[in-house]
């Protein structure tokens, strides 16, 4: 089967969102399939790029930036760009333009691009398959599916109109995302969303979802992880964060309200905890931190390439992960969190209870569950908790990898996810 992803994130851009398209094309090209990857060089990217990924010399790989086939790019060293400054608050202002005028979202520039690429070279395609965080993905698989009258399968992976906080705006940006995602959805010969909790918020509001539709979550792919099962050796206890604090959404306060209380009553050392945070941390959060004494703890690597933050990943004790009380955050689950699953590290969930993130770490048995709050009495609930795990830590039991249950893993693979996804091509193209 000839097979078309879609995508605005691809290899080598280090972004979360270029993982899921890069190991289904892997996969589904091992499975026979015919692979085609439409993408952008001029993709925007936080985190710059990342040689993370092996080439995959059966796919092909088409560039709209460049107009044509482009072998994958190699590269030494993350590459900041732009919206490294963007996001680091630096032009905060820049994104809060951007956002109000900017129709469905900053991907929209890839249509300008796909005006001048000839779609013609791509040749005959059987399914074309949209994937990615931003909904002009789609709109630019919606035209290709029709050129090449071919069916057409679309991955939401984040929220477009219908989430907490769209849903209580009017006016005319509300009504036009409202009218694309509506055709998006209508037109699609079936629909996959990456959680439970996303499927049915959009079940329940286009019942015509019911008949096409299906959740294939996101994952990770364990060859990335050689030193799961390394045993830590360490002093000092270690506590990975990696990624963004989406200008303050995800709060870093509470863990470390935490550690204060614990070290006010003389029950941690704060010289025996060291917590590393990657990525481009903007001034506001920094300044969060620095209110609590346990801020000694912190120290901040900057931007790093993928290989490295996996490496801090499974050389940590505990893997923090924040998920922020905003639906479009705790519907879904980051990527980041399968990373910290692959590791096989003890997660420090802060999340709100009826987080999906909570929901997979509990099943896992790979984490514990904190309050995303700073009031004085769950700080004490979160304490106590944490205290628990720097007491293991004293005694040496954190520095073993987890032991996970192959059997409920298997659901969160990647090879496993590209399985699911075959089996749709194959009912969609055979009805």
């Amino acid at each position: 089967m000839k097979i078309l992803i879609v995508t605005y994130s691809y290899p080598p851009a280090n972004s979360p969102a270029a993982h899921r398209p890069y190991f289904m094309a892997k996969y589904l090209c091992d499975m026979g399939h015919q692979i085609t990857v439409l993408t952008s060089s001029n993709a925007i990217s936080s985190l710059g790029k990342s040689n993370w990924a092996k080439s995959l010399p059966n796919v092909a790989i088409w560039d709209t930036a460049k107009n044509g086939f482009v072998e994958q790019e190699r590269v030494n060293d993350t590459k900041t760009t732009i919206s490294v400054w963007v996001n680091s608050g630096k032009l905060s202002w820049f994104k809060k333009i951007a956002r109000f005028f900017i129709i469905p979202d900053r991907g929209i520039v890839w249509l300008k691009e796909l005006v001048k690429f000839d779609s013609r070279k791509i040749g005959p395609v059987d399914v074309v398959y949209s994937t990615s965080p931003l909904f002009t993905n789609h709109l630019v698989a919606r035209r290709l599916a029709k050129k090449k009258k071919a069916k057409w399968v679309v991955d939401i992976r984040d929220f477009h109109h219908i989430n907490g906080d769209m849903e209580q705006k009017k006016g005319m940006r509300s009504m036009i995302n409202s009218m694309m995602q509506m055709n998006v959805l209508k037109r699609a010969d079936y629909v996959t969303f990456v959680t439970k909790s996303m499927h049915e918020v959009y079940k329940n509001r286009y019942h015509f979802l019911d008949a096409k539709s299906s959740v294939i979550y996101n994952g990770y792919e364990p060859d990335e992880y050689p030193a799961a099962e390394l045993h830590l050796e360490s002093d000092v206890l270690k506590i990975f964060y990696a990624g963004s604090f989406y200008d303050g959404a995800r709060d870093p306060a509470p863990l470390f309200a935490m550690l204060d209380a614990l070290h006010e009553k003389k029950l941690i050392n704060l010289d025996a905890i060291r917590v590393e945070v990657a990525g481009n941390i903007p001034d506001l959060i920094k300044d969060i931190i620095k209110r609590y004494k346990s801020s000694v703890c912190v120290n901040y690597l900057g931007l790093v390439d993928r290989k490295t933050a996996l490496d801090k990943m499974t050389n940590a004790h505990l893997l923090w992960l924040i998920v922020a009380n905003i639906k479009a955050h705790y519907m879904t689950f980051p990527v980041k969190g399968f990373e910290y699953v692959g590791c096989k590290r003890h997660i420090l969930l802060f999340s709100p209870p009826e987080a999906e993130a909570k929901t997979i770490v509990e099943y896992l048995d790979a984490g514990t569950f904190f309050n995303l709050s700073v009031k004085e009495e769950e700080i004490a609930i979160n304490a106590e908790k944490f205290l628990h795990l720097y007491n293991k830590f004293k005694t040496n039991e954190l520095s073993a990898p987890l032991t996970l249950d192959t059997a409920k893993v298997q659901l969160y693979l990647r090879q496993g996810q590209a399985s699911q996804l075959h089996n749709i091509f194959q009912t969609i193209c055979h009805t």
